[in-house]
């Protein structure tokens, strides 16, 4: 059917740009844990995309890196706001071309109660989440760049390293 033929490229091409921002995210948690390699495909890889946003904000907020702190805050929030509710609904949904190259996807949850929901999404829906996607693994890349690990040491005038004196 040629309308299908739409809507399942517009499903892919999200997809599509979602993987790439996932794998922008997966880099800053291979920096911020100091590892790469098969090493960072096997954490990166047993992580949902939550807990990986967790983790990235963690590590900024244990290195104190105060003058990106909160900029580098917006910018996984928005990037936590592609995978939910965006993706979520996108590709856990059934979908159909419907009207003049609109998509509508039937989603069913039962978490604690029944949830059906039916959206529409017509192209420029689609292009706003893409250029979006595009834009956030764009400043993701540029966080990154920005990242260092966090080596602890016996530093006791490092305040990272305040914790550590109560143990002693």
């Amino acid at each position: 059917m040629p309308g299908n033929d739409t809507a399942f490229a517009l499903v892919g091409e999200f997809q599509f740009h979602f993987a790439n921002m996932e794998g922008a995210l997966n880099s800053c948690v291979a920096k911020v844990l100091g590892i790469g390699g098969t090493t960072a495909a096997v954490v990166t890889g047993t992580l949902d995309f939550a807990k990986k946003v967790a983790l990235v904000l963690a590590a900024i907020d244990a290195n104190f890196s105060r003058d990106n702190h909160e900029t580098a805050r917006k910018l996984l929030n928005k990037v936590r706001g592609e995978n939910d509710p965006h993706r979520q609904n996108i590709i856990h949904s059934r979908f159909l071309a419907t009207g003049h190259s609109e998509v509508t996807f039937f989603r069913t949850t039962a978490r604690d109660k029944l949830e059906q929901k039916i959206f529409t999404w017509t192209p420029d829906d689609f292009h706003q989440h893409f250029s979006r996607m595009a834009s956030l693994a764009n400043e993701l890349a540029a966080l990154e760049e920005q990242l260092e690990p966090y080596v602890p040491s016996l530093d006791f005038s490092d305040p990272r390293n305040s914790g550590f004196v109560a143990m002693l």
